[in-house]
């Protein structure tokens, strides 16, 4: 009996990772196009309704079960949806890792011209470079110091 159960659920799992599979292939899709519009990842207004049409779905005994479900497949979602976006990184990551390297620059050229400046004047210099990344949308060429 336990076995021809057991054997019942595999092939529920099969079908449902066929399921999964089909679903994060659309997943994908919809990620290219909220790029392509500038759309955020996650729209709660849409996760909500969704939530609670399946909420509305499911008996009651397993309606808890079937939010958790949902909720984690959502979370996957906007995960794999982020991770589609990111062309290697995102624009954050690129622009964090830009000032990174700025701040790793100016150490440098703090170092070989042997100047002890305050820490403060490196600051500063990075929020006026940080501007100017901004409003250049970040080459990776430039610099905060010629050398």
């Amino acid at each position: 009996m336990l076995n021809e159960l057991r054997k019942k659920i595999d092939g529920i799992d099969e079908e449902l990772l066929e399921l999964f599979k089909q679903r994060m292939s659309v997943v994908s899709d919809i990620a290219k196009h909220k790029k392509s519009e500038g759309i955020p990842v996650l729209d709660r207004t849409r996760e909500e309704e969704k939530l609670n049409a399946i909420s509305e779905k499911a008996d009651a005994e397993i309606k808890k079960y079937a939010r958790i479900l949902y909720g984690t497949l959502f979370n996957l979602s906007r995960k794999y949806q982020h991770e589609n976006l990111r062309d290697g990184a995102t624009a954050l990551q690129k622009y964090s890792s830009a000032l990174c390297e700025e701040i790793r620059e100016a150490k440098r050229h703090m170092r070989a011209k042997n100047c002890p400046q305050p820490q403060w004047l490196l600051v500063k210099a990075l929020r006026v470079r940080s501007r100017s990344l901004r409003r250049k949308n970040y080459s990776s060429n430039s610099r905060l110091f010629s050398t």
